[in-house]
C-alpha cells in the first residue's frame, strides 16, 4: 500500500503513513491509501486545529519603583485561561483575569491555557530602588551679570546619580555635576536640577538666582570751549530701586563725585572724560564711560543783516556753521532747529541763533531781518573806498530777490569796471588793479524775485575819495 497526504504544506513527509504537521492555521488534511496491485484507493480526512497563543505580557506603568512611590505597573495577558505567578508561586486570580497589578517586588509571569495547549509568558521583574535626593549649592546667587560666572555644584544624597541635567532658565541646558556659566541679561532665574540614578529614578530641585542690571553711565557735554564753562550732564540709566555712586575725571586734573559737574578748560586740546558708576547691588562691578572731547577756542559771534520784502518769504542763514542750531524767538520761523529756517513775517525782526560746533562749543550769532515794502534792489548813491571799514565797497542791497543775474558798473568813458552775479563782495573802487578816480559812475542790475518776476534797474553812484 502506498500513502499520500494532501495538501503537503506544513508536513514533514507527505508520502509516509506517519508525518508531522505544522500548519499556519486550521487545516483539513486528506490521507489516501492506494493498493499498489489493484490501484484501489481509500481516503480519510483529518482536521488539524492550529491554536496561536500570544505569550507576550503587555506592561504599563513603571516596573522600577523609586523610593516610597506606589507601585504603578500592570500586566496584561491575552488568553481565556490565565494563571499568574510571582517568584514561582501561584497568585490569587484578579478580578479582571487578564490584568494583574503587582503590589510587591518579584518575578512575574503567567501560564496560558487554550484547550490542550499550554504556554508560559515572558518574565517581568518588578523592583523597588532607592531614589536620589537632589540638592545643589549656588556660589554668588545674587550678583551683576557683568564679568562674572555663576557656579553651581550638585550634591545629591541617598544614591549616587549617574546623570545630571541643569535647565538654567534662559533657554540653555547643561549636563554635569558641577557647572559654571554666565547669564547675559538681568532678571530672576530659577535653575532646575534633575538627577537620575542608574535605575532611572529621578529627583528635581530648583533655587532662585537673582542677576542685577548694572548702571549704564552716559553723559552730555555742553560748550567745550576754552575759557568758558563746560557743563557735563549725567544721563546715567539707573536700575529701578538701586542707588548709584559716581566719580568723574575731566582730563584736566579735576575729579568729582557729584552727579553733574562743570569745569573751565584754560587751553585747547583733546581731553579724556571718564564717568564711573557703581551701584549698591553691583558694588564690585564699576562701569565706565570714556569719551574724548576736543576743546577749542569759541568762534567769534557774528551779526548778519538779511533783507526781504513785504509778503515775501526769506531763507535765513548764519555766518558761523555748526552741527546744531537753536533760533530764538520762534515767531514767524518754519523751524527753530534748522540751519536755514524760512521767515514768513512782514516786519523787521532780530533773531539770536545758538550754533554748536562738532566739538560741542557754541556761539550765539545775531541775524537782523529788515523788511522792505516790495521786492526790489537798492544801490547806494555814493561810497568811499578808503579802507576805513565804512562804505568801502559798492554792492546792491536786495529785498525779496531769489537770484542776481548781473550787477555792472561803467565809468564815464563807457568802460566796464566791475561786474558780478552776486551781491558780494561788491566793487572796491579799483579798475585793472588801480584806484579809479573820484566821480560819477553808471550801474545796472538785473535779477529775479522769489515769485519769479524780473527786476531790472539803472542808476548812478558817486565815488568819493
Amino acid at each position: 500500500v502506498r500513502f499520500k497526504w494532501s495538501p503537503s504544506v506544513g508536513l514533514s513527509n507527505p508520502d509516509s503513513s506517519k508525518t508531522r504537521a505544522k500548519p499556519v492555521g486550521d487545516t483539513r488534511y486528506i490521507l489516501s491509501a492506494i493498493d499498489k496491485n489493484s490501484g484501489c484507493t481509500v481516503r480519510d480526512t483529518f482536521l488539524v486545529r492550529a491554536i496561536f497563543m500570544d505569550t507576550l505580557l503587555r506592561v504599563s506603568g513603571d516596573t522600577i519603583v523609586c523610593g516610597n512611590n506606589p507601585y504603578t505597573a500592570s500586566f496584561k495577558a491575552i488568553c481565556a485561561d490565565i494563571t499568574w505567578f510571582r517568584n514561582g508561586q501561584i497568585l490569587p486570580t484578579p478580578a479582571t483575569r487578564d490584568i494583574y497589578a503587582p503590589d510587591s517586588d518579584g518575578r512575574y509571569y503567567a501560564i496560558l491555557k487554550d484547550g490542550i495547549c499550554e504556554k508560559r509568558t515572558n518574565t517581568v521583574f518588578v523592583r523597588r530602588r532607592p531614589k536620589p535626593a537632589a540638592q545643589f549649592t549656588v556660589l554668588r546667587g545674587d550678583q551683576c551679570f557683568l564679568n562674572h560666572e555663576v557656579s553651581m555644584a550638585a550634591n545629591a544624597s541617598g544614591i549616587y546619580p549617574v546623570k545630571w541635567q541643569w535647565i538654567l532658565g534662559d533657554g540653555r541646558t547643561l549636563a554635569d555635576s558641577a557647572v559654571k556659566f554666565a547669564y547675559t541679561s538681568a532678571g530672576l532665574f530659577r535653575p532646575l536640577l534633575t538627577v537620575t540614578s542608574v535605575d532611572g529614578c529621578k529627583d528635581t530641585i530648583s533655587k532662585p538666582v537673582q542677576i542685577f542690571s548694572p548702571p549704564d553711565p552716559r553723559f552730555d557735554i555742553d560748550n567745550a570751549c576754552v575759557a568758558t564753562t563746560t557743563v557735563f550732564t549725567n544721563r546715567t540709566i539707573v536700575p529701578v530701586g538701586d542707588q548709584v555712586r559716581f566719580r568723574w575725571s575731566l582730563g584736566n586734573g579735576v575729579f568729582s563725585t557729584q552727579t553733574n559737574i562743570a569745569t573751565v578748560y584754560d587751553k585747547p586740546g583733546v581731553y579724556t572724560i571718564v564717568l564711573a558708576a557703581a551701584s549698591d547691588k553691583c558694588a564690585e562691578d564699576t562701569v565706565y564711560n570714556t569719551r574724548r572731547v576736543n576743546v577749542q577756542y569759541a568762534a567769534p559771534a557774528k551779526k548778519q543783516t538779511i533783507n526781504t520784502a513785504f509778503g515775501y518769504p526769506a531763507v535765513l542763514a548764519t555766518v558761523n556753521k555748526g552741527v546744531a542750531y537753536r533760533w530764538t524767538p520762534l515767531l514767524d520761523l518754519s523751524s527753530d532747529t534748522s540751519a536755514s529756517p524760512v521767515y514768513t513775517g512782514n516786519s523787521d525782526r532780530q533773531y539770536l541763533v545758538r550754533v554748536t560746533s562738532p566739538n560741542g562749543c557754541f556761539v550765539v550769532d545775531t541775524v537782523q531781518l529788515i523788511t522792505f515794502n516790495k521786492a526790489d534792489i537798492y544801490v547806494p548813491s555814493a561810497f568811499t573806498p578808503n579802507k576805513d571799514g565804512k562804505n568801502d565797497r559798492l554792492k546792491p542791497i536786495t529785498a525779496g530777490i531769489r537770484n542776481l543775474q548781473y550787477f555792472r558798473i561803467w565809468n564815464r568813458w563807457g568802460q566796464l569796471v566791475y561786474q558780478s552775479v552776486t551781491d558780494l563782495p561788491g566793487w572796491d573802487g579799483n579798475f585793472q588793479q588801480m584806484p579809479s578816480p573820484a566821480g560819477t559812475y553808471v550801474w545796472e542790475v538785473k535779477a529775479t524775485d522769489t515769485r519769479g518776476f524780473p527786476v531790472q534797474k539803472k542808476g548812478t553812484v558817486v565815488l568819493i575819495r
